[in-house]
């Protein structure tokens, strides 16, 4: 990092994320927003193109997120009871 080998944008996408993962609760709130807008776009349960990917997703689909983040599922299952 200190050498500044890898491009800006991924270093400025780690350090985002760690800033954003040091904090739970704005860490929990950006993964639900986050989920709900790619839930938008990700129309049949499929995405047909991605932006960063465009070639690659000419020919394969992508399938969409379920909805639910793993936090919240992990959360729902142990006031459940269910450990497994």
């Amino acid at each position: 990092f200190s050498r500044h080998l890898t491009p800006v944008t991924q270093r400025w996408g780690i350090r985002t994320w760690a800033a954003i993962a040091r904090r739970p609760r704005l860490y929990r709130a950006a993964t639900v927003a986050a989920m709900r807008l790619v839930g938008l776009f990700g129309r049949g349960g499929r995405f047909r193109r991605l932006p960063f990917a465009a070639s690659w997703s000419d020919w394969r689909d992508f399938p969409a997120p379920e909805g639910d983040t793993f936090q919240s599922r992990w959360a729902k299952r142990q006031r459940q009871g269910s450990g497994r």
